[in-house]
């Protein structure tokens, strides 16, 4: 009896589909938490899609982000998810930002008059019974023009003060 609930386990294991692919992790937003003289605190929600057969249990990740070919921030965070099978998950964390990073950044962006930037996100996800599972990514955020040459600016009222 031992050795057919045995046999059975091996052949359930054998059958259960392995993660043969690595998850696409894209950034979905950014939200600025905090900003002080020294460091720079951003709320990132991160997109995590599954090509896999099998659901992927997250126990934490390990993240890097870079604007414009430069770093930027970093996180960790410890949040357990599981990404369904053939599925996404939205994933919000923390991520900090040095002050000469940050205005590097800006001045870069005021320099180029670009409409946007090219975003790099990178690292780990620490998947349970597992290991890690490397993310790599990149994009371009494009912002919109809201004031486009003076248009869209509200014309002062006669009149008015």
């Amino acid at each position: 009896m031992r050795r057919l609930a045995w046999v059975l386990a091996l052949l359930l294991a054998a059958c259960a589909a392995p993660i043969t692919k690595a998850p696409a992790v894209t950034l979905a937003g950014v939200d600025i938490e905090s900003l002080g003289l020294f460091e720079q605190r951003f709320i990132l929600t991160l997109r995590v899609r599954n090509p896999n057969e099998v659901d992927i249990p997250v126990e934490g990740l390990v993240f890097d982000v870079e604007l414009n070919g430069r770093h930027f921030a970093d996180g960790v965070s410890g949040l357990a998810v599981t990404i369904p099978r053939l599925g996404e998950a939205m994933l919000e964390v923390r991520a900090t930002s040095n002050l000469a990073a940050f205005l590097r950044q800006w001045r870069d962006m005021e320099k180029a008059g670009r409409p946007g930037l090219d975003y790099r996100v990178r690292g780990n996800l620490r998947v349970a019974g597992y290991g890690e599972l490397p993310f790599d990514h990149r994009g371009e955020a494009a912002f919109p023009k809201l004031l486009p040459g003076g248009e869209g600016r509200p014309k002062p009222q006669p009149g008015a003060v």
